[in-house]
C-alpha cells in the first residue's frame, strides 16, 4: 500500500502546477504553444502533475470538495498520458486558458478553508 500524503500537500502541488502554467500563459499565445513543442511538452507535463495530484487525494476529500470537478481533472490527466499523440491544441488551450485560472481560484479557496480548520483545531 503506498503511503498516502495529507491531501493539502497534494492541493499545492496541484497550485504549484497550475502557476506555472499560468506563467507559461504571461509570455505565449496559442500560436507559440502550437509552434514549440518543448512549450507543449511543459504544459502536458503540469497537466499530469494536477490530474496525478488530484486523484491522489482522499475520496471522502473530494466529496467534501465537490466545487471541483475532480473527475474531469484525473480523466484530463489520463488523456494527456496515454493519448499524448492526439492531444488537441485547441481544447488544451481553452482548458489552460479558461479552466485553470477558475481552478486556481478554487484551490486556493480550499487551501484557506484548510489552513483555517487546522488553526482553529490548533487553537483547542
Amino acid at each position: 500500500m503506498k503511503n498516502k500524503k495529507e491531501n493539502i500537500i497534494y492541493l499545492f502541488h496541484i497550485r504549484d502546477a497550475i502557476e506555472k502554467i499560468l506563467g507559461y500563459l504571461k509570455d505565449h499565445d496559442y500560436e507559440a504553444l502550437q509552434e514549440n513543442e518543448w512549450d507543449r511538452d511543459a504544459v502536458a507535463r503540469n497537466l499530469e502533475i494536477i490530474g496525478e495530484a488530484a486523484n491522489n487525494l482522499t475520496s471522502d476529500f473530494c466529496k467534501k470538495f465537490d466545487e471541483v470537478s475532480w473527475r474531469k481533472i484525473i480523466d484530463l490527466r489520463n488523456v494527456v498520458v496515454h493519448d499524448y499523440a492526439e492531444l488537441d491544441l485547441k481544447i488544451i488551450w481553452n482548458i489552460i486558458t479558461q479552466d485553470v485560472p477558475e481552478l486556481l481560484e478554487k484551490i486556493n479557496k480550499i487551501i484557506s478553508e484548510l489552513e483555517l480548520m487546522k488553526g482553529k483545531v490548533l487553537k483547542k
